[in-house]
Parts: C-alpha cells; sequence; structure tokens
C-alpha cells in the first residue's frame, strides 16, 4: 500500500499541471482526464489477471494521480477563472474612469496606461501562457465589449456590465 499511496502522490503534480494546461483544449483534457485513470485500471486489470503486484502499485498510483490530478486541475481552472474575470472588472472600471474624464472610451486597451492602470493586463490560460483581453468600444456608456479566452473554444465575454460564456467560431 505505501508504494501505491508514494506513486500516486509523486504523480499527482505532473499529472495536475499536465491536466491544467490540458483544459485549455477541450479534447485533450478528455483525454487526459479519462485516459491517466482509464490505464491505471487496465494496469490493475491485467496485474489481477496476471497476478503481478507492481503492476497493480503503479495502476492504483495512475488512478489515484489520475483522479486527484483532474479535481486539482479543474480547481485551478475555476480559480484562474476567477483571478481573470476580476482582473477583467479592473479593466472595466479604468475603462468607466476614461469615459468620465475624456467623454468617450479610448480605441485601444494600452492608452489606459499609465493613467488608469499600471500596465496592460493580461489574463492567463494555464499556468506557462497568457492571452491579451479583446476589447471593441462604443459610443455609449457602459457599452463597450471586453473578453478573454477562458479555455480554447470559449471566451467569457463583458458586456453591458455581464459576463457570459460564448463559444469562439476559431
Amino acid at each position: 500500500m505505501k508504494a501505491k499511496t508514494l506513486g500516486a502522490l509523486l504523480l499527482t503534480p505532473f499529472v495536475t499541471v499536465i491536466d491544467w494546461q490540458a483544459l485549455v483544449s477541450w479534447s485533450l483534457w478528455f483525454v487526459v482526464v479519462f485516459g491517466i485513470p482509464v490505464i491505471g485500471i487496465a494496469m490493475l486489470v491485467a496485474a489481477q489477471i496476471k497476478q503481478r503486484p507492481r503492476i497493480m502499485n503503479f495502476g492504483v498510483a495512475l488512478l489515484l494521480s489520475g483522479l486527484i490530478g483532474a479535481s486539482l486541475a479543474i480547481y485551478l481552472n475555476r480559480q484562474q477563472t476567477a483571478t481573470n474575470t476580476a482582473l477583467g472588472e479592473l479593466v472595466a472600471a479604468a475603462l468607466d474612469k476614461h469615459w468620465v474624464t475624456h467623454g468617450s472610451y479610448p480605441d485601444l486597451l494600452t492608452e489606459l496606461v499609465p493613467e488608469y492602470l499600471e500596465k496592460a493586463p493580461r489574463p492567463s490560460i494555464g499556468a506557462f501562457a497568457s492571452t491579451p483581453f479583446w476589447y471593441t468600444p462604443s459610443d455609449r456608456q457602459g457599452d463597450f465589449v471586453l473578453g478573454y479566452e477562458a479555455i480554447r473554444g470559449v471566451a467569457l465575454m463583458r458586456s453591458k456590465g455581464k459576463w457570459s460564456a460564448l463559444p469562439v467560431p476559431w
């Protein structure tokens, strides 16, 4: 039992990083989240048939690390989405301040720097990458569109003060 637990603990951080990055692509996420536990189950079945305890230990470790890693990855992705949305709200507040001061929205988000923002923020996608905000100004106060790619193929967009998820056509 110690080998199974140790194996799961050693594999879990690796699986979590893979899962978290895989959340950027739904199809890859399904392969990783379901693939690792399925391989673990297959190893358990093979070990049971061939009576090989080492294969069984590794199968249990894969199964546990896949399940724990997937759970952690989902949690990290939710936290990342919350952080990115809060960052988007800061940008939206800066845009509103720009409207109050100048009577219009800027053409580009970079025009908010340094008067309203220290630097142009970039939402993170996964552990190692970021993406720029999308922005479309409007002639009416509070009617701009701000968004970012949350998961490959899915964007979070803020329009008229509300965030909503939309499929991205590319």
